[in-house]
């Protein structure tokens, strides 16, 4: 290591401990770690860029005292050691040298984690940067720094005693006390308000009481301030601010079935044909079934959390959201997520933005900016990958500014904003109240001491101050393969064919127990018993059982006929759950109302000056500036590693011209802060393909563009991001002026889109200019463009279409505007395709931009480069900057996701299609004797902390009865098999594919080149191959989905490579744009050598495949086709590739 300094060099060697298992002695095993570009490291090397950074991983394993090491030796170098690595070490290979300092970090004894991170550094630090750097390695509620090898996995903590407060012998200076011990968040009129109380009742409440009444009359959880008398400059308000929002419904269209009342909103959907196991608690085909299916919509976000660590509370952030849809009625279907972040200033590192001020400090316990940026859009996408959920929409703000009256004006705490879209059965929209006998239960993840007092803490923002320590305390940390063990349990009970045996159901969130048990029995009352629920710490006190929101856990009432199905499927699907107790219907303790909050508020004069731009100033700076500012920049740093393409869930990001009911999420509370409204619209869309597309299109080239204004000629730049990118607001923003105006725009749009525009896109931020650049870049064709004005008609972000039409239609098109009473203008037309494309502006007839559309891509990008730098390996951001039914079993083990895509691929293929999971197989209760093909799907087995697809290689290899179904299956001559995404890894590992006579395989998969996880759409080329599923598709070029993070094809040699090409056993190629395999990133998403995008069995029979062809079988599922085929692609060639298969299966 060289440092530049002249001073003493220090290394500091961390070894992080990924996994324990508790199998006494205990054995410990070692493996360098070779993924070194981990979202941890990467932080340290901002921090301080004389670190390096070195990695090593040891594995603890405890053994029962019976056990032979030579029984279980063997299995376990296989599966922690790396592909082709005989064995492991039981020594460190990291040693300490002179001057070096030894440190150890592991997982808390009293703590399982999910997995844990890692980092080894060596550098020139002082002893005060070298402690505040290793605070940054690890996550300190559940991890710890070791001070010698760990030898025994007991821990002797005691847990904390219940006492009482002394209400009735020190008054309210005995509540203050607790207050401050507990971090209860009470305010004066709290303090008041409950001293009165218990000196009323005449008793002492004990410190779970208090803390209960912390958290479940939070502000987080009873919104004072939205329920709360309002005095406004001495007038009392006639309405709070909810009952203005729910006098909304009033006056909206009345296809509202959920509001105001439960976990979700919901609207009328449709009726329609779905896909269910006959028996969802066991193995059983799949049956078409009529349903009439609601839409759901819901809004959640985690701001306080992810302020104190983007990351991990990110992740929760979607977690509890997706539960809130989990929750609705008495259960709903998660479909899909939308994000969003507001963050201050960036300060990208050697990225200079000159709107960006400095000099101002942040809290010492939130992130910076930056930081949330990346690691909050990490966790959020993690979490999303794993569970099975894409993103559809979203957005991302920076700002940060000094107001002219010196105010400082900045997303201090973030934004973390996670929206989510279901569906839920017409039968299940209403809950039942809760009756004496129901059984009360808890499913999902074990207690844990994690998120305790989170409501009262995020509630600080109106209620008091906290210290930084109790905010690391009160915040989550997600596991997402236990949500999604939940869900499948949870879909399991709504699609039981006897009928739904969940009578209620609600999440647990702010409160944690406390708070969701009240919420679930209420009025009639429950008895519930501590000893009944299962901790993951056994050091945990009853007030950190009672209050804690640890997550992956809903709450939920059933008859006591029904527990026995419950358990069956929570066993079959390996999800935890706890019976609790009853409903009593004693109504002894009930939630009732309290007394409304006083606030006095004091309108504050707004100081605003117009908008005085630099004199002379030209139109490519002030482009230059906009098109780099993040909102208006493009966000491939943010799309690319979140999944969005799943086949019956998804519908690619695009504007769809829809409006039908609003969800409104408020983030305002007493203190002085800027309030902000995320206004999420959806609606039910009975043909997703009559849609318009924001890419030039015009297949001849000779499109004409159209500008609808939404304002009648006005064009105000206040609060425009031409203003922000000049250190300014302005004083005259734009507004809807004329309702009657959008009612007519929308009505005229969706009678001319059936008429066919070519393309379209809707005016926003960066204005009319990056509206126009953005269906260019998309569409990689050039356009010579007019207009009367030139700031304010370029950079105005008054509400307004673009469309594209063809010559012959544009008159007709303009002329049907017109006579709905809008301004339809001719603004250009569009011109070259490619890279000589050029986009060039006039005003009043002179030009004013003449440019490259590659070059103001590259502008656009650049924002986003520099953010991808940040968070996937460097080579590749650079690379890509330049550059008679047979039966079919679906079979899924913990974590997997896309099951469902792929059984409906299978279904229109003509199979009869079964759902199985790893489990029936285990247990003996199925085999796979009557199955004719075996498709092993996507997601993250085990959360793939041993390597993707390792922990279900391991089921299959060490578990007798699977490892029989696996090799009688394989054996037969009559059988086909298909491995997408994490199954193409678990065939590698099996030696299904590119195998060896030794019964191992030549071929394995590890970490693509960009080091994280890709998802994209990617064209792919079909070889000559023995494969059977690929026959009749040689020579195609097809679009298709890829969504991985191990998708790197390594070869055991580079003998073995060439034997495996020569034989023609690696039928798909990725391709570039001119159809050649190609190993150049992003267009090989991997960076697999000569394109290797999937490799077949020797005699063809087994097929396995990164990319995923379930997410591609229709035509709209297509993020992009040529324009002759749009209207006509209803089924694409992908689908072939399972109808070849069921051909097979019936002639063979």
């Amino acid at each position: 290591m060289h440092s530049g300094k002249k001073s003493l060099q220090h290394k500091l060697w961390i070894f992080s401990f990924c996994l324990s298992f508790r199998i006494m002695p205990v054995l410990r095993f070692y493996k360098k770690e070779e993924t070194g570009e981990g979202r941890v490291i990467r932080r340290i090397a901002q921090l301080c860029p004389d670190v390096t950074i070195i990695t090593e991983l040891c594995y603890n394993v405890e053994l029962d005292g019976e056990r032979m090491l030579y029984e279980i030796k063997g299995i376990l170098c296989w599966l922690f050691s790396p592909p082709y690595s005989v064995s492991l070490l039981e020594e460190p290979t990291l040693k300490p040298v002179n001057g070096a300092r030894l440190m150890e970090i592991g997982p808390r004894l009293n703590f399982s984690t999910a997995w844990s991170t890692n980092a080894v550094s060596n550098g020139v630090l002082k002893d005060g940067e070298m402690e505040r750097l290793i605070c940054c390695l690890y996550d300190s509620m559940t991890e710890c720094v070791y001070s010698q090898p760990i030898t025994l996995f007991a821990v002797d903590i005691q847990s904390q005693e219940v006492f009482e407060v002394d209400i009735l012998g020190k008054g309210r200076a005995a509540l203050e006390k607790a207050n401050d011990e507990l971090g209860l968040a009470f305010d004066s009129w709290d303090l008041d308000y409950y001293t009165a109380l218990f000196q009323k009742v005449k008793r002492n409440p004990t410190s779970v009481e208090c803390f209960d009444l912390a958290q479940s009359n939070s502000e987080h959880s009873r919104h004072w301030f939205f329920r709360g008398r309002m005095i406004i400059d001495g007038d009392e308000q006639k309405d709070t601010l909810f009952s203005l929002i729910m006098g909304t419904q009033h006056h909206s269209n009345q296809n509202n079935v959920i509001k105001f009342c439960d976990n979700s909103s919901g609207i009328k959907g449709m009726e329609l044909e779905c896909m269910y196991p006959t028996n969802p608690a066991q193995a059983s085909p799949y049956k078409s079934r009529h349903a009439s299916r609601q839409i759901i919509f819901t809004a959640e976000t985690h701001n306080f959390p992810t302020g104190v660590a983007p990351f991990s509370r990110a992740t929760t952030g979607t977690g509890r959201r997706i539960r809130d849809v989990q929750s609705a009625g008495k259960g709903g279907h998660v479909i899909a997520g939308t994000a969003g972040y507001c963050f201050g200033n960036l300060h990208i590192p050697g990225f200079v933005l000159p709107w960006e001020e400095d000099g101002w400090e942040y809290p010492s316990s939130f992130a910076p900016p930056l930081q949330v940026a990346i690691e909050a859009s990490d966790g959020a996408s993690d979490y999303g990958n794993k569970f099975g959920e894409p993103v559809l929409a979203g957005f991302a703000r920076s700002f940060g500014m000094r107001l002219v009256n010196g105010e400082r004006r900045k997303w201090i705490k973030p934004i973390m904003f996670s929206g989510g879209l279901g569906s839920i059965e017409d039968q299940h929209v209403k809950k039942e109240l809760a009756a004496p006998g129901m059984e009360v239960v808890k499913i999902g993840g074990p207690v844990y001491r994690i998120g305790v007092g989170g409501g009262a803490a995020s509630s600080v923002q109106v209620q008091g101050d906290n210290s930084s320590a109790r905010d690391l305390g009160a915040v989550q940390r997600g596991d997402a393969e236990m949500e999604q063990k939940m869900n499948q349990a949870l879909r399991a009970c709504l699609e039981r064919e006897e009928g739904n045996p969940i009578c209620s159901i609600h999440d647990q969130g702010a409160g944690g127990n406390g708070n969701v048990l009240k919420e679930l029995s209420e009025p009639a009352g429950a008895d519930l018993y501590t000893s009944k629920f299962k901790r993951g710490d056994p050091t945990l006190s009853v007030l950190e059982l009672w209050g804690a929101e640890y997550q992956e856990s809903n709450a939920l009432l059933l008859r006591p006929s029904d527990r026995s199905f419950l358990e069956r499927v929570c066993q079959r699907e390996k999800c935890p759950v706890d019976f609790v107790d009853k409903i009593t219907g004693d109504g002894k303790w009930v939630l009732g109302k309290m007394p409304q909050k006083e606030f006095v508020l004091e309108r504050m004069a707004v100081s605003l000056q117009p908008l005085s731009l630099p004199v002379g100033l030209s139109v490519l700076p002030a482009l230059e500036r906009v098109l780099r500012l993040p909102a208006v920049a493009s966000k491939r740093y943010l799309t690319n590693k979140v999944q969005h393409s799943l086949l019956s869930t998804c519908i690619v990001i695009y504007d769809f011209f829809i409006v039908e009911y609003c969800s409104g999420m408020q983030l305002v509370g007493q203190k002085k802060v800027a309030g902000s409204l995320v206004i999420s619209v959806y609606a039910v869309c009975p043909d997703i393909t009559a849609t318009v597309t924001p890419d030039l299109d015009n297949p001849d080239g000779k499109g004409v563009l159209l500008y609808v204004p939404g304002s009648s000629g006005k064009y105000r730049l206040g609060g425009s991001a031409l203003a922000q990118c000049y250190g300014q607001l302005g004083d005259c923003s734009p507004d809807l002026d004329q309702l009657d105006k959008l009612s007519a725009c929308f009505n005229t749009t969706q009678i001319l889109i059936q008429d066919g525009f070519c393309s379209g896109h809707d005016v926003s931020d960066g204005g009319l200019i990056s509206c126009l650049l953005e269906m260019a870049f998309a569409g990689n064709r050039g356009m010579d463009d007019g207009f009367r004005r030139l700031m304010e008609a370029l950079f105005s972000e008054e509400l307004g279409l673009v469309l594209e039409v063809c010559e012959r239609n544009a008159s007709s098109v303009c002329q049907r505007y017109t006579d709905a009473g809008l301004l339809c203008h001719r603004i250009g037309r569009t011109s070259g395709f490619g890279p000589d494309a050029r986009v060039i502006v006039s005003v009043c007839g002179q030009e004013v931009l003449n440019e490259h559309l590659p070059t103001l891509r590259a502008i656009w990008e650049s924002t986003s480069f520099q953010l991808e730098r940040l968070q996937a390996n460097p080579l590749c951001v650079q690379e890509k900057e330049e550059g008679l039914l047979s039966c079919v079993a679906v079979m899924r083990e913990e974590g997997s996701n896309g099951d469902r895509e792929i059984a409906a691929s299978l279904f229109m293929a003509g199979f009869e299609v079964w759902d199985v999971a790893m489990q029936d197989l285990c247990s003996g209760s199925t085999t796979l004797d009557p199955f004719r093909a075996v498709v092993f799907v996507g997601g993250f087995r085990y959360a793939d902390v041993l390597g993707s697809a390792k922990g279900w290689a391991a089921t299959v290899t060490f578990n007798p009865k699977a490892r029989e179904e696996f090799d009688r299956f394989r054996n037969r001559d009559d059988t086909l098999s298909l491995g997408v995404c994490n199954g193409c890894q678990l065939m590698a590992l099996l030696g299904w594919v590119g195998e060896r006579e030794d019964g191992g395989s030549d071929v394995t998969l590890t970490h693509n080149k960009s080091g994280r996880f890709e998802s994209r759409f990617v064209s792919v080329g079909i070889l000559p191959s023995p494969a059977v599923m690929l026959k009749g598709m040689e020579g195609s070029a097809l679009g298709i989905w890829v969504a991985h993070g191990e998708g790197l094809m390594q070869f055991r040699s580079p003998e073995a490579q060439k034997k495996l090409i020569d034989a023609s056993l690696a039928p798909l190629r990725y391709l570039d744009d001119s159809g050649t395999p190609t190993e150049i990133y992003p267009m090989n998403p991997n960076g697999s050598a000569q394109g290797v995008a999937g490799i077949c069995s020797a005699d063809g029979r087994h097929l396995a495949m990164m990319p995923h062809p379930e997410r591609a079988v229709l035509g709209w599922q297509w993020a992009w086709a040529p324009q002759h085929l749009r209207g006509s692609l209803e089924a694409s060639l992908w689908l072939s590739m399972f109808r070849s298969a069921a051909v097979w299966c019936q002639s063979s």
